[in-house]
């Protein structure tokens, strides 16, 4: 992933790459993430990684911070307008974010997931990236054990969809965006493992 990386970052046309990490708990998730975080660290002089999680603990456990305080996100309602100074606060935060890590993905609903996707659409890298999922930054992580806690009030985006192209899925019209950032994920899973 790290060589993805610096190609990527200095190629004219390159694909973000959204990932997803598996595997239960003690199995090294966290640990790899520290190891990737640093490297990547290390070749900057500016701070390019973002990390969250949707509770506070697992967010502490990553270095990182909530999912909803990161980006502004209204705990009751995802879909809620960000007021002037959250929006400054996102930009500002996301202008140099070249790697976002998102932990616990057994809890992410499809409404927290397309909240975080639209806010980096929005201001990742000076905004102007609306048409790409995250905002375009260059390498998302998203990690966690499927076998752990659900979100409290909705489905979980990733028990909400079968891989088999995502037949019987739970969707509404906001959800839809949501959607396309799974099946987006997915599919670079799949052809990452073709590459091996």
């Amino acid at each position: 992933m790290i060589s993805f990386f610096c190609t990527s970052c200095y190629s004219a046309k390159f694909e973000p790459l959204v990932l997803t990490v598996r595997g239960a708990g003690g199995t090294g998730k966290t640990f790899l993430v520290k190891v990737i975080l640093n490297a990547i660290e290390s070749m900057f002089d500016v701070k390019v990684t973002e990390t969250c999680a949707p509770t506070g603990c697992a967010a502490y456990n990553i270095f990182g911070k909530t999912i909803h305080s990161l980006f502004c996100i209204n705990v009751d309602d995802p879909t809620k307008e960000l007021s002037p100074k959250q929006r400054d606060k996102i930009f500002q935060l996301l202008r140099t974010v070249l790697v976002l890590v998102i932990d616990e993905r057994s809890m992410l609903s499809l409404q927290l997931l397309n909240a975080v996707s639209t806010n980096c659409s929005q201001f990742a890298h000076g905004t102007g990236n609306t048409e790409e999922f995250f905002g375009g930054i260059p390498v998302v992580l998203i990690l966690g054990d499927d076998s752990q806690l659900p979100p409290v009030r909705q489905l979980g985006a990733f028990d909400t969809f079968q891989e088999n192209g995502f037949e019987n899925t739970l969707l509404t019209g906001s959800d839809l965006k949501g959607k396309h950032i799974l099946d987006y994920t997915v599919q670079k899973v799949k052809s990452l493992k073709k590459i091996k």
